[in-house]
């Protein structure tokens, strides 16, 4: 839940006034660089019958060494060639369910109807569209969905629509080698020329911190963590919390550095259970035309600047809508791609490359076809009486904005400060925050905010 922070209503309205939004995308005016769709992802042209989706629940994407870690938490993917790394990758929404069906719809949260988390144990609303994999599943695919997170799995939400098989592996700690070892053997019971999309999601990196046996002590010692790393999430926050609150400047630069640590150890586990998916492929002779993606539905902050926060959620920081985003293929040559994407867009550029027929008005785009400007994301609450719109953001290659609404904007001259931690004020990106919610109000009225 949100405290202390103005909200906007915004009613809930049919599906036919939703379409407004999916027809009206947002005026990408540039902010610099190449103009839109001058650069693109080249999959070396493979058209795959075989394709990974892999969403890393919680996953930073400066955890990762190409984007910026100091540490080495995914050796193994590092080694292998043929992955390009998406430098500008940004989620929809902070929190896993509307953020996964922004992804698997290639719409927005206003089209697709999941945004809030519901008030006061009332179910979650269902996805209102029809997902990729759905389309998929049409065309012939068998199709697989692997989780970790009883959110993907509950029934209200319907993001399980499409899917053949649904398995869910508990996560104590860490459940990526569980998940894909399930989906290992689920896969190599699909016929050779069988047409194959698999959906995994580990949630090794999601709070409580705590790494597999074999990796603890690994970057840093337990006894000196601010928190018992068996303690359940929401005890571990509190520690974490209070630590801080105690601690001077300089002790508490040591503590969070601690706490990323023992983050970044839970995903040595996530990167040696990758090594399975290669391992299946070659092993049923798919890997030549196979697509591999790995993702995350968002982020995680650890007080990393203004507005501060822990964990993720209920605001928009840049840490937690700069997502990791990489596609390999046996084709592919080993780049980092200097493209702004949204989570919107990867199911629309493995349908391009599968060749199969889009969906019609989604604002989700092929990367094949060409990059964006700038990638938005949304924040709302459900306050009991509907949805309420809390916080826009927009991020382009060199600059993120986000606005509280009623409240405070924020800016982030990402190319002097890549980890957005100082508040520079104007960045050029307030017409385009402002188009966003004139897209928003032309589909369902004013946007006003309340007090807090």
């Amino acid at each position: 839940k949100v405290t202390g922070v103005q909200t906007c209503a915004l009613p809930i309205c049919e599906v036919s006034v939703l379409l407004l939004l999916a027809c009206s995308k947002p005026t990408e005016e540039p902010v610099g660089g190449e103009p839109a769709g001058a650069v693109r992802l080249d999959l070396g042209g493979v058209v795959p019958r075989t394709i990974v989706v892999v969403q890393v629940d919680t996953l930073r994407e400066d955890a990762t060494p190409w984007g910026g870690s100091e540490r080495d938490t995914f050796p193994y993917m590092g080694g292998r060639d043929g992955w390009v790394y998406v430098d500008h990758a940004v989620a929809e929404a902070t929190w896993t369910a509307p953020s996964t069906a922004s992804l698997m719809t290639g719409a927005g949260q206003e089209l697709h109807g999941v945004r809030a988390f519901p008030d006061n144990g009332d179910p979650f609303p269902s996805v209102r569209i029809e997902t990729w994999p759905a389309r998929f599943h049409a065309a012939g695919w068998e199709t697989g969905l692997f989780t970790g997170s009883d959110i993907l799995n509950n029934p209200d939400l319907a993001l399980g629509q499409g899917f053949d098989t649904v398995t869910i592996e508990e996560q104590e700690p860490g459940n990526a080698d569980g998940l894909f070892g399930k989906m290992a053997g689920w896969l190599r019971k699909r016929e050779a020329d069988q047409s194959v999309l698999v959906f995994v999601q580990p949630v090794d990196p999601h709070g409580p911190y705590r790494s597999v046996d074999r990796d603890v002590g690994t970057w840093v010692d337990p006894s000196e963590l601010p928190f018992d790393p068996d303690d359940p999430n929401e005890i571990q926050a509190q520690a974490i919390e209070s630590a801080v609150a105690k601690a001077d400047a300089e002790t508490r630069a040591l503590l969070l550095d601690e706490v990323r640590r023992a983050y970044d150890e839970q995903l040595l586990d996530l990167d040696r259970s990758l090594r399975s998916i290669f391992a299946v492929l070659d092993e049923d002779d798919r890997l030549d035309d196979a697509v591999v993606v790995l993702t995350s539905d968002h982020g995680e902050s650890f007080y990393d600047g203004v507005p501060e926060w822990l964990g993720h959620g209920a605001v928009i920081r840049h840490e937690i809508v700069h997502v990791p985003l990489a596609f390999w293929s046996s084709a592919s040559s080993t780049a980092s791609l200097d493209c702004v994407a949204s989570n919107l867009d990867v199911f629309p550029t493995l349908v391009a490359a599968a060749g199969l027929e889009p969906l019609a008005d989604r604002p989700g785009q092929s990367l094949l076809d060409g990059c964006r400007e700038q990638a938005f994301s949304a924040v709302y609450e459900n306050d009991g009486t509907g949805d309420r719109l809390t916080w826009v953001g927009v991020e382009s290659s060199t600059a993120a904005q986000a606005r509280e609404c009623g409240g405070a904007t924020y800016g982030f001259d990402l190319a002097q400060d890549p980890h957005a931690l100082v508040d520079v004020g104007d960045v050029g990106l307030d017409s385009a925050l402002d188009t966003y919610v004139e897209q928003i109000e032309a589909a369902f009225g004013p946007v006003e905010c309340a007090s807090p």
